[in-house]
């Protein structure tokens, strides 16, 4: 994930979806390269961390020095992040470490179960419902597709509210 937020500890861009260990170069050049990804005000700077390098609008410290900004950043930016995401995805329950990381997972893995059975080739059975928020298919189609994707069984019957707004998050521009 990448935050990014303002002195006084408002977060102005998010990018979900990175796991694991990546270099923060490669997340960054991602963030700005999206259609309505991250954007740094003309004249402006980011302070960003020694993993970085200096570049248009982000500044590294000097190798060596700590730069101590009297924002209380770490004590409060996971109690921001929340009600950021609380905007974006009301009702979510995305709470901090370990139950956000923990949420954000879930997320993804039924966006993705969702996003397969509406764009894997041979699929075509299914289509979105942009009113109720759920997949829709014949029962046949569903009995098929359930019987060798045991997980997709979950969405036969219920919604998935956050679909639409994962889709912008999860797919590249």
């Amino acid at each position: 994930m990448l935050g990014v937020c303002t002195l006084d500890i408002h977060f102005v861009y998010v990018l979900l979806g990175w796991e694991g260990s990546i270099a923060n170069g490669q997340v960054l050049r991602d963030a700005i390269c999206r259609k309505h990804g991250l954007k740094v005000p003309h004249g402006c700077y980011y302070l960003v961390d020694a993993g970085y390098t200096n570049c248009e609008g982000f500044f590294t410290p000097f190798k060596g020095q700590r730069y101590h900004l009297n924002t209380r950043f770490k004590a409060d930016y996971l109690n921001e992040l929340e009600r950021m995401l609380e905007k974006l995805l009301p009702h979510a329950m995305l709470k901090a470490k370990p139950n956000l990381e923990s949420r954000i997972r879930t997320l993804k893995r039924d966006w993705a179960i969702v996003y397969d059975m509406l764009n894997r080739k041979g699929n075509s059975d299914f289509s979105w419902d942009e009113h109720r928020h759920m997949v829709v298919a014949e029962d046949v189609a569903w009995t098929s597709h359930i019987s060798s994707h045991k997980a997709a069984g979950q969405f036969r019957h219920h919604n998935f509210l956050y679909y639409d707004q994962l889709t912008f998050v999860y797919t590249k521009d």
